[in-house]
């Protein structure tokens, strides 16, 4: 299996709720690139998009980066 980890930036996260990371990363990067040429209808598809990255762990990869740049910032 996958381990549970993320990229942010140049940085690799660990964390058990990181299930972003088993998304394939073909699909995130061909659903952006369908948004941006105009293939995929943004408004229509949108939505849908948010709610599989959501699965996959969305919310816990944002509150670990929040985390990180707070952490940051009070140094």
């Amino acid at each position: 299996p996958k381990p549970n980890f993320f990229r942010i930036g140049y940085y690799v996260i660990k964390h058990p709720g990181a299930d972003l990371a088993k998304m394939p990363a073909g699909e995130r990067d061909e659903m952006t690139l369908k948004f941006i040429t105009g293939v995929e209808d943004i408004d229509a598809g949108w939505d849908k998009y948010i709610a599989t990255l959501e699965n996959f762990g969305l919310q816990t990869m944002l509150d670990i980066q929040q985390a990180a740049l707070e952490r940051y910032y009070q140094k």
